[in-house]
């Protein structure tokens, strides 16, 4: 029997860069994602986002503006 393998793409958004190379890492260990795009604000989440289209976008709720960001991010 086969196996179809789809991965996810995946956008970061956090505005503290340790903690993004970090995610990278471990998501980038997983063989069902690829980070495609990182952003550390939410502007510039917005362009990455029209151009990459990611299937999944992780974002820090914590993070600034963030929350208020939400309902435009949808």
């Amino acid at each position: 029997l086969y196996s179809i393998h789809i991965m996810k793409t995946l956008m970061l958004l956090e505005d503290q860069l340790l903690l993004r190379e970090t995610w990278k890492i471990m998501l980038e260990g997983n063989s069902n994602y690829q980070v495609i795009a990182e952003a550390a604000d939410v502007a510039t989440a917005l362009d990455k986002l029209k151009t990459y289209q990611p299937d999944i976008l992780l974002c820090d709720i914590f993070f600034r503006y963030c929350r208020l960001a939400i309902p435009v991010l949808r």
